[in-house]
Parts: structure tokens; sequence; C-alpha cells
């Protein structure tokens, strides 16, 4: 129920030749009133100068957009922490690379190994250099590495898959395009599409086609957006253009960059100092710098040398300060600010784990896992996905594998499961145990702590089949019993 607004004498008197005058009081003393409630809306000091504005989110991006993309592609090439960054998050995201697995099923509900083989058999040629890639220089696994990076650094990628025909047993290609081709001098198809940043989009907001800039003339290319697979983290409803994944943490970024150099010039300037002598003479100095003894200079030390001064003379060493002996915390400081920017721990990022616990460990390393997770999600999504579906297509289209109901059951037929790769155990003694309880509870399934280290369960099993079977043909009972382990009380050592 909406609370009352009292009425003050004045009011009350103001409202008596005035009744608007009297109404504008109030409402406006209700919205202070308001206003006050949250001091995050307050205009006094300290938020007088934090007046920021509400736009949609391409008048927000397009003017800082292209110059936080260079700076971005800077950091990347020239700044070691946005450098370990990358690597860190690829590394763990993509690794050795995002796999398929078939997931083909007949009509009665049985895996249909016949096609999964067959599919998984025409991938792998697929991927290699030179067929997938339309330079002709990497392999599928390689782009998802540069999807990824490009993602990251530059906010966005986008994807075409032309076809090449009669070229090849495989005529799709994929071509990567950096968002820089992208022209708002396009024409919009309808009157009802608009464009932002060379996206057209339709009144509902959805993307319809893509405006590429083809020629240093400045002629453009309508491509439309079935053709195109435009990869970016999508903030706000209404976005359609992408935001470097520095843009938070690159003036932390630049900052520590900045300040090591300016302490690592500090320092070697203040190493060339050891001494400074002093006159009471005023002309003492004229020609001291240049003058030899033997053709050696006067300033030279060397080890255990004693030298006697003239008269006069008075010699005071050097005590620089460098290095800093704060530099360390205050880049440990700006680090541990830097990796939660970008969603990591600390210890991932600056790949220093001489601190903490088992736990602690434990505990970041869960929370970066997450985040890897989610991240080989989307790309499993919005990338792999899309890709193998087109490539089953065009396998069934050039009768490289004999489907007949195919149109009719196209999600049977490119339904897939994506095996990412695994990450290993901190402590292989505790995980192991651990899942081995949660197998003997039903907590879990093999296929998911297969998954977990990058592993096909069937293929595992499948293996320690062979494995015990060839063993048994020569004699050896291959049995693995895990070791007994003895309960502890009390708490963890840290």
């Amino acid at each position: 129920m909406a609370q009352k607004m009292k009425l003050s004498p004045i009011d009350r008197f103001i409202g008596w030749f005035s009744p608007r005058a009297a109404l504008e009081r109030v409402r406006y003393r209700m919205a202070f009133n308001t206003m006050r409630n949250w001091d995050a809306g307050e205009s006094v000091r300290p938020n007088d100068q934090w007046r920021p504005l509400n736009l949609t989110p391409e008048e927000t991006d397009h003017q800082a957009r292209d110059v936080i993309r260079a700076r971005a592609r800077d950091l990347e090439r020239n700044n070691e922490i946005a450098a370990a960054a990358l690597k860190t998050i690829v590394r763990n995201v993509v690794g050795t690379g995002i796999r398929p697995q078939a997931q083909i099923h007949n009509k009665k509900g049985e895996i249909d190994e016949t096609l999964n083989n067959r599919f998984e058999d025409l991938w792998e040629q697929w991927t290699k250099p030179g067929q997938c890639d339309m330079e002709g220089q990497s392999s599928f696994y390689d782009l998802q590495q540069m999807v990824l990076r490009r993602r990251i650094v530059d906010g966005e990628i986008l994807v075409m898959m032309p076809l090449l025909r009669g070229r090849n047993e495989f005529p799709l290609r994929v071509q990567l395009w950096e968002p820089d081709y992208l022209s708002d001098m396009g024409r919009p198809a309808s009157k009802e599409n608009e464009i932002y940043g060379g996206v057209e989009v339709d009144k509902y907001g959805a993307p319809v086609a893509y405006h590429f800039t083809v020629d240093s003339g400045g002629a453009t290319k309508r491509v439309p957006s079935w053709q195109v697979i435009h990869l970016f983290n999508k903030f706000r409803p209404r976005q359609v253009r992408g935001i470097s994944e520095f843009a938070a943490t690159m003036t932390a970024i630049k900052d520590l960059g900045e300040y090591m150099e300016a302490e690592l010039v500090a320092a070697r300037i203040a190493a060339c100092f050891t001494g400074f002598v002093k006159s009471e003479y005023a002309g003492f100095r004229q020609g001291r710098n240049t003058s030899t003894v033997n053709s050696e200079p006067i300033e030279a030390m060397t080890p255990g040398t004693i030298e006697y001064l003239m008269p006069g003379e008075d010699i005071s060493f050097s005590s620089p300060g460098r290095p800093n002996t704060d530099a360390a915390q205050f880049s440990t400081a700006q680090t541990r600010r830097i990796a939660a920017g970008l969603g990591l721990s600390f210890e991932t990022l600056a790949r220093d784990y001489s601190k903490g616990s088992y736990s602690s460990a434990r505990q970041g390393h869960l929370e970066d896992r997450k985040e890897f997770m989610a991240l080989q999600q989307y790309l499993i999504e919005h990338f792999c996905q899309p890709i193998w579906e087109e490539f089953v297509w065009q396998c069934v289209y050039r009768g490289l594998v004999e489907v007949k109901d195919f149109d009719s059951a196209r999600d049977r037929y490119t339904a897939c499961r994506w095996i990412a790769p695994g990450w290993a155990w901190i402590d292989p003694k505790k995980e192991v145990e651990a899942t081995q309880i949660e197998l003997a509870n039903g907590m879990t399934t093999l296929a998911t702590v297969c998954a977990k280290q990058g592993n096909d369960w069937q293929e595992v099993l499948e293996q320690r089949q062979k494995e015990e079977e060839f063993a048994k043909s020569l004699g050896i009972n291959l049995q693995f019993v895990a070791p007994q382990t003895e309960e502890s009380g009390g708490e963890e050592q840290e």
C-alpha cells in the first residue's frame, strides 16, 4: 500500500491560492525522498561527478568500440599480463580441441555404431589443415583457438561457411572474418530494417544480414544472416555487436605494465650511480667527467681499489632505494584486480601457487573451471554444433553417407556430444576416493567422470576390454585394485 504524503501548513497555505504549485511541491518532495533512499542515486559528493547516461547498447558502444578493440590488440601484442590471460583461457577451454562424438540412434532408440563411426571418420579427415580452413593453413581445432582468442580480444568474430563446388571431397570451408570488415555503408533490404555497425536487423532486433566491405573503394556486400555465425558476448537486449572482454580491465593492465616498466628504468638508473664526489672548490667539476689518467676514466671503480682524495674533496655513496620493496606487493594487488575482472583466480593468472592450502587451491581451481566450462559450452552451442550440422548435411548431400530419411529426421542424424579437454586433479588420491564414493552411491555416472577428464566413456570401456583380453591371452591377470586407505580423524592439516 502506497504511503500517504503528509502536507505541511505551508503546503496547505499555498494550495489555497495555487493547487498546481502545491502539487508540484509535493511531487518534488516525494522524488527527493525516494532519491535519498538510495545512496548510489545521490548527486552530491562523492558522486557529484558521476553522471552516466542511459543509452541503447549501440549508442553506448559504437563510439568506443573500435578504439577499445585497437587497444586490446596492442595489449595482446605487448603486455605480458594480457598475453598470459589469453594463453590461460585458450589452453583450458580449447586445449587440444573440443571433439565430437556422434550420437545417432535408430528408430528403435538404439545407438547406430556404423553411422556414428562413419561420420566421425569423415570428420577426422575434414578437420585436417587444408580441408576445413578457407585459407588452407589451420585445422578445425586451430580455428577453435582462434575463434575464442578473437572473441576475447576483439569482442567478436564472424564465421562463414562458403561452399566450393568441385573442389576436393569436402566442398565445405570455414572462413573467419574480423569485425573490422563490417560496414555501415550498406543499404537495408526493407524500410523496417536498420543497420547498426554493419549488422542489419529487423523491427524485432533480430539480425537478418551482415554488410562487409569488399574493397578499398568502400564497396559493400550483403550476406544473409543464415550464412554467418556471429560470436560475441551479449550483455543487453538489442545488442548487435560485441565489445572486447578486456574493456573493464585494460586500464589496470596498462597501468601495471607502465608501473613495472618505470620501476625497471628507475632501478637501471640507480644502478649507474655508485658514489658522488663533493669538493669545496667551485671550479672542480670543470673537465672532471672527461679527464683521464693513463687513458682510464678517473670515475671508474674496480674491486679492492683504495683511492686517495685531493684536498677539499669528500665522497658519499648512493643509496637509491631500488629495487622498490613495495613493488611486488603493489603488483600482486593489481594482478588480483585484473584476474577478478577476467573471471580468473590470481593463482591461475599469475601462475603463483606458492601460498595457500590444498583446500584454497582447489576452491580457486573449481571457480576457474566453472568459467572455462561456460566458455566451452558457448563454443559448442554457437560454433561447433552449427558447423557439425552443416558438415553432416554435406556428407549426406554428396553421397558420402547413405541416409534415406535424413530430411524428415535431421535432428536425429545431427545429434552429437562434444568432448572438451579435461583438467588434471590437484590431489589425485583424494579426488579418486571422492569419485569412487559418488559412483558407489549413484551420485554420478561414468560418462560424467570421463567427460571431466576429456575422455569418452565408451572408448574407455572398449579400450579397457581390449587390454584385459590381450593380457588374458598372455596369461596375465590384469586386475586393478584400489589400495586400502586408513581413515584419519581430525581436520585437514593445512
